[in-house]
């Protein structure tokens, strides 16, 4: 039940955006190569209590055109999706794919968004699930 939902709010949110067809992916990793190999890529994560950095690579198929990209992440808690952050990196226009870094200070189930600068059409998107180990 709970992942049904987590599916629904994911599905939406793609589908109120109007440009789905050009969505791709961005991948969560405990480290990326500046090569773009990801290190411990998952989408379910466990790490000691407090705040943690991950790494998201995004990758598109074709160029981002943009020199901007703006993360806007998400705690996504009893069908309900609370913004926890938004971060601007610079880009190169001629870029496929780019990594980034994004500190998550608690643990649940995350959903990221990745916009162009300027755009308000979702470039990329992707979920991960943060666990606190004991």
């Amino acid at each position: 039940m709970k992942y049904s939902l987590f599916s629904i709010i994911i599905f939406l949110s793609l589908l109120l955006t109007g440009n789905t067809a050009k969505a791709q992916t961005v991948f969560f990793a405990k480290d990326v190569k500046p090569s773009g190999e990801m290190i411990g890529q998952n989408t379910k994560f466990y790490f000691p209590k407090g705040e943690n950095d991950l790494k998201m690579l995004v990758k598109l198929g074709h160029k981002v055109n943009a020199d901007t990209a703006i993360f806007k992440v998400y705690r996504v808690a009893k069908g309900e999706r609370y913004l926890d952050q938004s971060i601007r990196s610079p880009i190169k226009p001629e870029w496929f794919w780019f990594p980034e870094d994004v500190l998550i200070r608690g643990q649940g189930k995350y959903l990221v968004e990745v916009y162009a600068r300027g755009g308000d059409a979702i470039i990329a998107t992707g979920t991960f699930t943060l666990e606190w180990t004991k």
